[in-house]
């Protein structure tokens, strides 16, 4: 049996238990793992789960980005990505409708050398911008992302670039 990519929300009150809103299932023939999600509080409300995929893309696992409405049901998906095994670890939308991803590029077969990514897409998941941290000798990676109240981004992640050795560090932009 494959992983499939998955998104079950719940909603609670203090008035009654936990209820199932929706189950749904996304993805294709192979694996899709999603690893977060977000909640999309303006506009177009809805949610953006994220992960990696098998199924889709340009080779090896891609970032795969979801975006569904309060209904679950499927408004767009992307894939970010190269020939390598690439992931989308983290996902937050800003006030302004726009979203950022950050996960880790792949740089060879391996997979043993990524960096650390992290883009901005529009509410329709059009790619405006990416930037890549690292040198490409170790494992570099973003965990979390949040957005200040202005929107400026904190980045938060770990890096084997710093430190010879291959020691990893807590990572902070």
């Amino acid at each position: 049996m494959k992983p499939f990519f998955f998104f079950l929300a719940i909603t609670i009150s203090s008035s009654s238990f936990a209820q199932n809103t929706f189950f749904k299932t996304f993805g294709g023939t192979s694996n899709d793992i999603c690893a977060s999600g977000d909640e999309i509080k303006t506009g177009n409300k809805g949610f953006l789960i994220n992960g990696y995929t098998n199924s889709f893309g340009s080779g090896g696992n891609d970032g795969y980005l979801v975006r569904l409405d309060y209904s679950g049901n499927l408004v767009w998906s992307k894939t970010i990505g190269g020939n390598f095994s690439d992931a989308i670890n983290a996902v937050v939308s800003k006030s302004n409708g726009q979203i950022i991803v950050g996960g880790g590029y792949a740089f060879n077969s391996s997979n043993s050398s990524t960096d650390a990514f992290v883009g901005e897409l529009d509410s329709m998941g059009n790619l405006l911008w990416s930037k890549t941290y690292g040198n490409a000798s170790g494992l570099d990676n973003v965990t979390i992302l949040k957005v200040a109240s202005n929107n400026e981004i904190l980045i938060t992640g770990l890096s084997e670039s710093i430190q010879p050795g291959g020691m990893r560090d807590v990572t902070a932009m």
